[in-house]
């Protein structure tokens, strides 16, 4: 049952590798002066391995993925007049994700899993990764823009866009193969999970959107304003139990419901999710105080339809019938996260080719997806989905200094302030308080990318055949739980540390990067240097919870069992802790 492992070489070996190929294509046609064609074609491809700590010594016991994608687009704009035109757009996207060890499910290289079971803080030196993933979104688009400048002091705009989705998911392990009375069968053969079995999410869902908007802007002499009003529309085509105590159609725990059919039980389980609809004004001012400052204002509200695997995660409820804490599910019921957002600044000249810009900011986020309470089906079995519960808030200033590029060169300097606070980080912190027997978040905090501080700058310099670039970043530390160890504990702290209470370390970070254009036999090449992280700095992103540094813990968790193959210290040196080290690019574009 175990995979027989050469002997290592001892050189190195990537585990984060990855190939990617892009092709683009376009082609542009004027049939007559006032219609022109757009197409567009563009394919990418990747293929790559994410590093996992535990296969280290075992790398080629990990999964590969592989990614790729085509995106066509058809436009066409038509000018009705000087003042007059109008875009239709046509579009198709198909993005595709495969993960798995061995193309073939069946492929006899695999090993039996549950013969491997992993060891706290220890490599794994044999077996493989079983897990098998497939998603495949197809999207198809039609979007329309219309825009005239109706009088000299109104531009009107308004248009439409449609969408419509196909998304096939599949998610599984492979089992081990089982004879007819049920047992393995021996020496190990792999099997793909059924569709009613909890251990496979397969799915295939049509969500659909439209959304359409209109927007007058109004030109005065000493001001400008931008009014606009959108309606969005969202039908995931999904469906929700009727019964929340009986939620899985594979498994009915109503009388009589076991002898309907398994094609014929559909309707006395589910009913359809509601269409989600919503209109959004949106309001902008521009007032000039002096012939190079003007102050502007913004307010509007913005919706973000929530991400798919929170309409569809777990396909049914295929809650077990026995065991606690099943979930989360999806919920294609969902309502749209609503952003409200005021922005207020001054943009201001200076001399020169130097201008200033100062804008406070403030977001208002309502409908946040988290996880419900846990619902009691009726075996006394506990499950949880998304709902929309959650509340977040960001508010903060945002001061930027550029120098337009003249005499070869170009800066721009800006620096944010920001808090953003909220009950939630993420949707499945609520669901694991409860597994945790822990209290619900009651009051607000600061959230997982709550970057109190942040600098950006970058120099530029060039002309038109070469160019360089320095770009320089500064931030304070992100926010992170503390933990309590047992040395903590012997120092009497034993409990109230506060969720994201404490910060990582500060960033820096620097990159360069350089270019030259040059012509080579009638075509345009461009050969480019990119260095990121310039100056290799150990940049720490996350940290021991117990100490707030990313090579330090106070936990001694013993070396004394026999069947780990390597210390605990050489388990914890956790590479994604830090942030990449420096890396070289370099290559050539060429165009024709």
């Amino acid at each position: 049952l175990y995979k027989v492992v050469p002997p290592m070489s001892g050189k190195p070996v990537p585990m984060n590798w990855s190939r990617r190929y892009n092709a683009q294509t376009k082609l542009t046609y004027y049939p007559l002066s006032v219609l022109k064609f757009n197409a567009e074609l563009l394919y990418s491809k990747k293929d790559y391995q994410d590093y996992d700590h535990s296969y280290k010594w075992e790398p080629d016991g990990n999964v590969k993925k592989y990614f790729n994608s085509y995106n066509t687009w058809l436009s066409m704009t038509h000018t009705l007049s000087s003042k007059t035109f109008y875009t239709i757009l046509g579009s198709f996207f198909q993005n595709e994700f495969h993960e798995y060890l061995y193309k073939n499910p069946y492929d006899p290289r695999y090993v039996y899993s549950d013969t491997l079971q992993p060891i706290a803080y220890a490599f794994r030196t044999a077996g493989t990764n079983n897990h098998r993933f497939s998603r495949m979104t197809r999207t198809y688009g039609l979007k329309m823009d219309f825009t005239s400048q109706v009088t000299d002091n109104h531009l009107v705009k308004f248009g439409v866009d449609y969408k419509s989705y196909v998304l096939n998911f599949d998610d599984y392990y492979l089992q081990a193969k089982r004879d007819a009375s049920g047992q393995i069968i021996s020496p190990y053969q792999p099997a793909v999970p059924a569709d009613t079995s909890a251990r496979r999410t397969r799915y295939t869902r049509r969500p659909e959107e439209f959304s359409a908007y209109i927007q007058d802007k109004i030109e005065f002499q000493d001001m400008i304003i931008n009014v606009g009003l959108r309606f969005d529309y969202f039908n995931s085509h999904g469906k929700v139990p009727k019964d929340p105590k009986d939620p899985n159609i594979y498994f009915p725990l109503r009388p009589g419901l076991d002898k309907i059919p398994l094609d014929q039980r559909e309707k006395y389980f589910y009913k359809d999710a509601t269409p989600k609809m919503q209109l959004s004004p949106r309001l902008g001012i521009a007032y000039p105080i002096s012939s190079q400052g003007v102050i502007h204002f913004s307010y509007g509200h913005f919706l973000q339809i929530p991400s798919f695997q929170y309409l569809y995660n777990g396909g049914y409820y295929k809650v077990g019938e026995s065991g606690q804490f099943y979930g989360p599910y999806g919920n294609p019921d969902l309502k749209a996260q609503k952003t409200v957002m005021y922005e207020i600044g001054l943009q201001q000249g200076l001399f020169g080719d130097f201008k200033i810009d100062v804008t406070g900011f403030y977001r208002d986020v309502r409908n946040w997806i988290s996880t419900s309470p846990l619902y009691i089906t009726y075996n006394r079995v506990t499950y949880s989905k998304y709902i929309n519960k959650d509340y977040a808030n960001v508010k903060g200033i945002t001061l930027v200094l550029k120098k337009r590029y003249s005499q070869h060169y170009s800066f721009d300097i800006s620096y944010t302030f920001q808090v953003a606070e909220g009950s939630n980080s993420s949707p499945e912190d609520e669901f694991n308080a409860i597994r945790s027997n822990l209290e619900p978040t009651l009051f607000l905090l600061p959230l997982d990318w709550d970057q109190r501080h942040l600098l950006n700058g970058s120099f530029y310099v060039g002309s038109n055949t070469w160019g360089a670039s320095l770009i320089a970043r500064f931030g304070t530390g992100l926010p992170y739980t503390p933990q309590i160890t047992q040395y903590t504990a012997d120092r009497g702290i034993h409990w109230g540390l506060q969720k994201n209470s404490r910060r990582r370390p500060n960033q820096f970070s620097m990159d360069l990067r350089v270019h030259k254009s040059f012509v080579l036999w009638g075509y345009k090449f461009t050969s480019f240097l990119n260095v990121y992280n310039m100056l290799d700095n150990h940049i720490p992103i996350n940290v021991f919870a117990d100490t707030g540094k990313p090579d330090y813990t106070t936990d001694k968790t013993p070396d004394d069992f026999t069947k780990r193959p390597n210390t605990v210290a050489e388990y914890r040196k956790y590479p994604w802790h830090y942030a990449e080290p420096r890396r070289v690019q370099f290559g050539i574009d060429f165009n024709f």
